[in-house]
């Protein structure tokens, strides 16, 4: 319950002061293909995030990536839908 009430708080709080840098990860799944993460990793730090840890899971031809970001909070929603248009992305969960 305390979980989810900070991570609900958290969610609030970037609302209220959107210019505030805030951590987040951004869970990935999309299909693998040369160069992949670094295009991604391109596209994250040039929105201003700064990648702070990177896990990657490969599953036949899919990969599952988690990046570790810091950033300002109203980045991560125009990053959001930039993943999103980007061929090959077949999800992506902000938390």
């Amino acid at each position: 319950l305390v979980m989810v009430t900070l991570m609900i708080l958290g969610r609030v709080e970037d609302h209220l002061l959107p210019n505030r840098n805030a951590d987040r990860t951004l869970n990935i799944e999309l299909l693998h293909t040369e160069g992949v993460l670094a295009e991604v990793e391109t596209l994250l730090t040039g929105a201003g995030l700064v990648v702070t840890s990177l896990e990657v899971e490969k599953r036949q031809n899919d990969l599952f990536v988690s990046y570790h970001t810091r950033g300002s909070a109203d980045e991560f929603e125009k990053t959001l839908a930039r993943l999103l248009d980007r061929e090959g992305v077949r999800r992506v969960v902000l938390l």
